[in-house]
């Protein structure tokens, strides 16, 4: 055997074996697909019967949650989908605080780095994404958020002006709060948004975020700030900078009020 065919063999186990880890690893079929959706719910139901009482915005949350898997898990028995996916391609399936989305994407297995282990596999990154399902949640007036957890419409808006509500949508009626909002929680936490559209209209001096990229913005050593990281949709350019409390309050009351910003930070993505 000359050293090509033994090369061109090499390659064929190689990839034979990643067929093989990546059926077993991800979800390729609608079968192992609904078996995933089944166990999520099931631990989302034990999370519920295990939240405290007085913990009402938990209770609340977990409960919408769970409504909403339900109602996907329904919703992707009754659709018709592939029963196996061909080579490459796998189900996910995301939940955040609009509801959850069902996906499918495509990874090149040639293009996966061989890392020599016959028990798992490493993909980077996929070349195809595409959703296919979604089940969006309730969305609330502020007078109805407000009511459900006893405190004034005011109170809810002042919440949205200092991000911590970051998933509210503004509407020409006003704010929308989606039901499946991540519990209320007290002090800052990071936060991150994502947008593949030219914003435009940025706050001033904050103009270098218009292009499609994404930011995170997280706690600064300085207690007095905010520290900001923003990076180009292609990953290829990134800035980091600082901004006071209140601006940064400002950047974010624009990004959850923009339309074509995606509010990420709570966003869970089951893959396997």
């Amino acid at each position: 055997m000359s050293r090509r065919e033994e090369l061109l063999d090499l390659d064929e186990d190689s990839n034979a074996r990643k067929r093989e880890l990546f059926s077993q690893e991800y979800m390729t079929t609608k079968q192992a697909l609904l078996r995933r959706i089944d166990a999520v719910l099931k631990l989302t139901e034990g999370l519920v019967s295990r939240c405290p009482e007085e913990d009402l915005e938990g209770r609340r949350y977990l409960e919408a949650t769970l409504s909403n898997l339900r109602g996907f898990r329904d919703c992707v028995r009754e659709t018709t989908l592939f029963e196996a996916l061909d080579e490459g391609w796998c189900y996910e399936f995301a939940i955040d605080s609009h509801g959850t989305s069902l996906l499918i994407r495509h990874v090149s297995l040639s293009d996966i780095a061989d890392n020599g282990h016959d028990e798992w596999l490493e993909v980077e990154e996929y070349d195809s994404r595409l959703k296919i399902i979604e089940t969006r949640c309730r969305l609330l007036s502020v007078d109805e958020f407000a009511s459900e957890r006893g405190v004034a419409p005011a109170t809810i808006r002042v919440w949205i002006r200092r991000g911590k509500i970051r998933s509210a949508m503004k509407t020409a009626s006003g704010w929308m709060v989606p039901e499946m909002a991540a519990p209320l929680r007290r002090g800052f936490t990071d936060a991150e948004y994502a947008w593949n559209v030219n914003l435009g209209d940025c706050p001033e001096g904050l103009e270098g975020l218009c292009e499609p990229g994404s930011v995170i913005i997280r706690k600064s050593h300085d207690k007095g700030k905010r520290a900001i990281w923003y990076t180009n949709a292609d990953h290829t350019q990134g800035t980091e900078f600082e901004l006071g409390i209140s601006e940064a309050e400002r950047l974010e009351l624009f990004l959850i009020g923009h339309p074509a910003v995606e509010y990420t930070g709570d966003q869970e993505i089951i893959q396997q």
